[in-house]
């Protein structure tokens, strides 16, 4: 293939697939010519040398291609983002919130078993129903705890694998297995268990009590906890 027909059918394939610097690469191609001219070859043997034009082309098209691939990616995900981010930033606000009110039943726990009379909006309570309500509030405190604490595990997991799945995608490397392993931290998964089952029993058993004593099962009417 002469140097004419070569520049001609490389410029045609690189018009085609839309390549938009086509006119500075076949002017590579033809100072590429004089230079092997010079050298004392013919255009026919230069040809062959380049190679195979259709896999030129071809090889063209594809390094074209994947810069626009990887920006549509980009635009993608950062749309991706501004969804995610609030999302994200509301599910460790309900861990703050989940860690907070374990603060506040053990608050309420002390404040039940001292038997404080400071806060008017917390029911005055008799002994030892005051030690009843006061370990169940602290059972669930132990039960938000570790409930908040498997809840942050398993959001962190699920951060992690968009992190890592969007930096595969970048990197085109991305193989489809980042899935998110179950919980396995039987740590806070006793407590959180456990801790549920002794606040419900505690919880059940200051209830009759409290009915008991009060001889009605709506005992904080007989007690006027919420007004007359």
């Amino acid at each position: 293939m002469d140097k004419k027909t070569f520049l001609k059918t490389l410029s045609a394939g690189l018009i085609r697939y839309g390549i938009e610097d086509y006119a500075d690469i076949i002017k590579d191609y033809e100072n590429h010519f004089l230079i092997e001219l010079a050298k004392g070859k013919t255009e026919e043997e230069i040809s062959r040398e380049l190679g195979n034009i259709k896999q030129i082309i071809k090889d063209y098209a594809q390094n074209y291609e994947k810069p626009k691939q990887k920006s549509v990616i980009i635009l993608g995900l950062t749309l991706q983002d501004i969804f995610l981010i609030p999302l994200m930033i509301l599910l460790y606000g309900v861990f703050v919130a989940l860690m907070a009110g374990a603060l506040v039943s053990t608050a309420i726990g002390v404040y039940l078993n001292l038997a404080l009379k400071n806060l008017s909006f917390i029911p005055q309570l008799i002994i030892p129903l005051n030690f009843l309500y006061g370990l169940a509030f602290f059972a669930l405190a132990c039960f938000l705890f570790g409930f908040s604490m498997l809840y942050l595990i398993y959001i962190n997991k699920v951060v992690r694998a968009s992190i890592m799945w969007q930096k595969s995608l970048l990197s085109e490397k991305y193989g489809g297995n980042n899935v998110i392993s179950s919980l396995n931290n039987d740590k806070y998964k006793k407590i959180a268990l456990y801790s549920g089952i002794v606040f419900l029993s505690l919880f059940a058993a200051a209830y009759v009590v409290s009915a008991i004593v009060a001889g009605s099962f709506e005992f904080w009417h007989v007690w006027k906890w919420f007004g007359k």
